[in-house]
């Protein structure tokens, strides 16, 4: 891995994330990372060694990896997984710890922190300075348009962005 990987790599993800946010913040304004899952794996690993999870042996040399879709869509923590429901974190459960695009531990993201910032700073600056509200001809939809690579992109939509 080189820094021009980690470079392109934040960029692609921070941009789209972008789009699913604008998408996600003109219907609903939480949950973004949950409903988005623009990466729904995290990186492949090998095993160092043979391996039990539960009754499974999992032979030296096999890639794994976490699958983040069915961690963060899980019915055991999120009923109705596929609905976009901001409401679900005000509980006062710890549901927020199943939500992990990032990815966790010594593996996850080493640009989550930038990342946090970019879309706190851009989406805030937007919302602080314009009043945003959807088109009604091209409005935003909540089905991916297509995967890049492991990146799930939005449909195109359009914005009305009136100064505030």
């Amino acid at each position: 891995m080189s820094l021009l990987d980690l470079w392109s790599a934040g960029q692609e993800t921070t941009m789209v994330t972008l789009d699913w946010a604008f998408s996600y913040l003109l219907l609903h304004p939480q949950e973004v990372h949950r409903c988005a899952l623009i990466i729904p794996l995290n990186i492949w690993r090998d095993t160092a060694e043979d391996t039990v999870v539960g009754s499974y042996v999992i032979p030296k040399g096999t890639p794994i990896t976490a699958q983040i879709s069915s961690i963060m869509t899980d019915e055991d923590y999120f009923k109705d997984k596929y609905k976009f429901n901001p409401d679900r974190y005000f509980n006062g459960s710890r549901i927020e710890q199943m939500v992990v695009p990032f990815g966790l531990g010594k593996r996850a993201c080493p640009g989550e922190s930038l990342a946090q910032a970019e879309l706190y700073l851009i989406i805030g600056n937007f919302l602080l300075r314009y009043e945003v509200t959807p088109d009604p001809e091209h409005p935003p939809s909540m089905r991916a348009k297509k995967e890049l690579g492991t990146v799930r992109i939005a449909q195109p939509f359009h914005i009305n962005f009136k100064r505030r």
